[in-house]
């Protein structure tokens, strides 16, 4: 009699240690490699903000020969308190009248334009009208057309009425020049800051629609008209192809077109150079001191335009 011999039993693998993901979907990327990468995008992102103003910052305390015969990040002769003196005084001071005129128009422009977006975003949102999401629609078209196209029929139709070579020149273009993206993010802001239920609640009381948007729609708006504001502000602030189109008059320039000419003058007078660093230095104090000042207003306005 034969004996059968029984195999022993193999033991079942064990599974291999860690999640094993689904046939055919790729392993997720681990979270520190994610940060790594985001946290890598940033810093080229700061270093190609800041790396440009760095530089200003050293050429601002140079001479011009010194601008010539060091590196752009390294200090030569320290000459900043002459430099500014000298620029605030070349031309009986200009520059001061240059920084006035840039104020006037970015601060007025900005503040009306802020205004008139945030009216008309108010009505977009609470008025029923015929053609309402038509005239929408061509508001939304017109905020992929730039500024620059417009700068000559606005330069043409100034000239008609007389109105170039004045400070009506410049405001009329910088208030309404951001009116297009303005009212579509006024309109985002009623709809988010500003109930239905309020406002019905007024009207039925007897208060007037503008009455309504001034006293219940604005104030309580505040945060997104500090955005506007500030966008606006920064956009007039920089613009340099309208006033080029629209002033003659070296009394009437804003800061930025004052600092192109003195640029254009530097070929025939190098010593010009160390004045352009510092009118460049101080071009930027308003708008950095402003976006510091109004952080908390335009932090929450555009967060609730993102969450809208």
């Amino acid at each position: 009699m034969s004996a059968t011999v029984t195999a022993p039993a193999t033991a079942p693998a064990s599974p291999p240690a860690g999640p094993v993901p689904p046939h055919g979907r790729p392993r997720p990327v681990p979270l520190a490699l994610n940060r790594l990468v985001v946290n890598g995008i940033l810093a080229l992102g700061i270093v190609y903000t800041f790396l440009p103003v760095t530089w200003l910052l050293f050429a601002a305390t140079k001479d011009r020969q010194d601008m010539v015969r060091t590196g752009g990040f390294e200090f030569g002769t320290f000459r900043l308190w002459e430099n500014i003196e000298y620029t605030f005084a070349y031309g009986d001071g200009i520059i001061v009248r240059w920084m006035l005129n840039s104020l006037v128009y970015a601060l007025g422009g900005g503040m009306i334009c802020a205004f008139v977006c945030l009216l008309g975003g108010y009505a977009f949102d609470k008025f029923t009208f015929p053609a309402k999401g038509k005239f929408f629609g061509v508001v939304l078209m017109a905020t992929m057309v730039p500024m620059t196209v417009l700068a000559m029929p606005i330069y043409l139709l100034g000239s008609e009425i007389g109105a170039t070579n004045t400070y009506w020149g410049m405001l009329l273009p910088s208030m309404f020049g951001f009116l297009p993206f303005g009212l579509y993010m006024s309109r985002v802001f009623s709809s988010s800051h500003v109930p239905d239920e309020i406002v019905e609640a007024a009207r039925m009381d007897g208060a007037g629609e503008f009455a309504i948007f001034l006293r219940i729609a604005l104030p309580t708006m505040r945060s997104p008209f500090m955005t506007l504001l500030l966008l606006s502000f920064n956009g007039i602030w920089n613009d340099f192809y309208t006033p080029l189109l629209m002033l003659s008059d070296h009394e009437l320039y804003p800061l930025s077109l004052g600092i192109y000419g003195w640029f254009m003058e530097a070929a025939a007078h190098p010593e010009l150079y160390p004045m352009i660093m510092v009118g460049s230095v101080v071009s930027l104090i308003p708008v950095v001191a402003l976006f510091l000042s109004l952080q908390k207003y335009w932090k929450s306005g555009l967060t609730t335009g993102a969450v809208k």
